[in-house]
């Protein structure tokens, strides 16, 4: 059976009758989240474990060690504490001994009893000291040699160093002193470098017959750790002064105004909102050209989504469709999703939301002059706004040639009691709304007819500009919105 199967005869809508009769009420809910393409025409392969849908060794390599196989199949995870390895990726050192330490842990450093255990020919004795097998434990903290080295770096990091037989626990031991606020970051970073100079002296040593001492073992790795920290600690402060102008410029654009397009083309804000739970998706959206007149904005309630990357996407979509329809063509679209701008603008794929790129893709084709961009919430805030209202509509779209805005003027009526003071009791409704306060409280005047019907003009933000009786009935009216409206 094909998925094609499970839908409505030429149609791509799920076929309930044959949808809930072939798939189980957990798939069924699964199926019921995927947006089905209204153009794709070929099977594609998508790998589940990546964001963007692509298959990758580390990806696989999680899957096999994580995932549930059949015991054939199953992959081993290196030797080795997990956490251990989890604090070692993110030491503050050079990537190359965060990877040496990695192998120490998971029996993966080509010492010779590890050769031995891969069927390798090799004796497994210390050539060093002669005494005892090559483990990576011997080689880096008990050989008598790594002992000489360790006692030398002592004298320079003001501590002696007691090694057990355990690699976890002397590495452990490392990662706790390099925690301690009290000790400096040099002293407490220069062990892992020790470390690696004593595995690059047992190689010098084995492959190149080069003897060096303890001391200047115990020196180089010093001398490494401090020319990296400081190398680094200089980057780390032009990044911070970088950051903090990049802030301070981050700051004053969003601060900025909404910005006109080119001559010739057209700017479309679009915003959406997404309610996790909510049966639907609201969006909105307005269209303005290079002089910053409004020529169409509207809000609508797209179905229902299941995260924000969704929810921006099918409000990019809808929008798309309403340029093609409206036969604007040369349009640049602005939105405050930065994950979707990336989407898009780099041609990228996504796991949860591939369907839906592709029928985007589709509808910008017949766009070919338009262009999609990343601004900040300022600068998109009337589709913020627009989105919001689409809460509150009766239909599933609504279109505005005029916007409206923030600043427009509302009527309130209240029906009062014969008694103003109780107005605290009265129902306010919202009748009708005027883009300027004079009309606004022209038309107040005209239909108030007796004392007990009282009509207030209110911004936006519910503050009584106009009321057409006596002022003493302002505070009650003003009681009114607090606890009725």
């Amino acid at each position: 059976m094909k998925v094609s199967d499970l839908w409505l005869e030429n149609r791509r809508e799920w076929d309930p009758v044959t949808f809930e009769g072939v798939l189980n009420p957990e798939d069924q809910e699964l199926a019921k989240k995927l947006y089905i393409s209204k153009y794709a025409e070929d099977d594609t392969y998508e790998w589940a474990y990546t964001k963007n849908a692509q298959y990758t060794v580390r990806s696989g390599y999680w899957v096999a060690t994580h995932i549930t196989l059949d015991e054939e199949d199953h992959i081993q995870p290196p030797q080795g504490s997990l956490t251990i390895k989890q604090q070692i990726w993110k030491l503050p050192i050079t990537p190359k001994i965060k990877h040496f330490l990695w192998r120490c842990l998971s029996g993966a450093l080509a010492t010779t009893t590890q050769l031995r255990s891969r069927t390798i020919p090799a004796d497994p004795i210390c050539q060093r000291c002669c005494q005892a097998e090559e483990t990576t434990n011997h080689l880096l903290f008990l050989c008598s040699f790594a002992q000489a080295v360790w006692r030398c770096a002592s004298t320079q990091l003001g501590r002696q160093f007691s090694f057990s037989d355990n690699l976890e626990d002397n590495i452990t031991l490392l990662l706790q002193r390099q925690q301690d606020q009290t000790i400096s970051k040099l002293h407490s970073l220069t062990p892992f470098w020790i470390m690696w100079r004593l595995w690059k002296s047992r190689n010098a040593y084995l492959f190149q017959k080069i003897n060096r001492s303890a001391g200047h073992e115990a020196i180089k790795g010093s001398q490494e750790a401090m020319e990296w920290l400081e190398v680094n600690n200089t980057q780390v402060d032009e990044s911070q002064n970088t950051c903090q102008s990049s802030t301070h410029m981050n700051r004053s654009t969003r601060n900025s105004h909404w910005s006109p397009p080119p001559q010739g083309w057209l700017k479309c804000n679009f915003d959406s909102g997404y309610v996790t739970g909510r049966d639907f998706t609201t969006t909105g959206w307005i269209f303005r050209d290079w002089n910053g007149k409004a020529l169409l904005s509207g809000c609508a309630r797209l179905p229902k989504t299941h995260s924000v990357l969704e929810a921006e996407a099918f409000g990019f979509l809808h929008v798309l469709q309403m340029a093609w329809i409206k036969g604007f063509r040369n349009v640049w679209f602005e939105c405050d999703n930065l994950e979707l701008t990336t989407l898009i603008n780099k041609w990228e794929d996504h796991v949860s939301i591939g369907s839906l790129l592709y029928d985007i893709r589709h509808w910008m084709m017949k766009l070919p002059l338009c262009s999609l961009a990343h601004v900040n919430r300022e600068k998109n805030s009337a589709a913020d706004a627009l989105s919001r209202q689409a809460s509150s509509i009766m239909t599933m779209s609504h279109s505005f040639i005029t916007p409206p805005s923030p600043t427009s003027f509302r009527l309130l009526v209240v029906v009062a009691n014969s008694n103003p003071n109780n107005a605290t009791q009265s129902v306010a409704t919202v009748v009708q709304q005027h883009h300027t306060r004079s009309h606004a409280c022209s038309f107040a005047s005209s239909v108030a007819k007796n004392v007990f019907v009282f009509l207030l003009v209110l911004t936006a933000t519910n503050k009584v500009v106009h009321v057409t009786t006596t002022g003493r009935l302002k505070k009650a009216a003003q009681n009114v919105l607090n606890t009725s409206y």
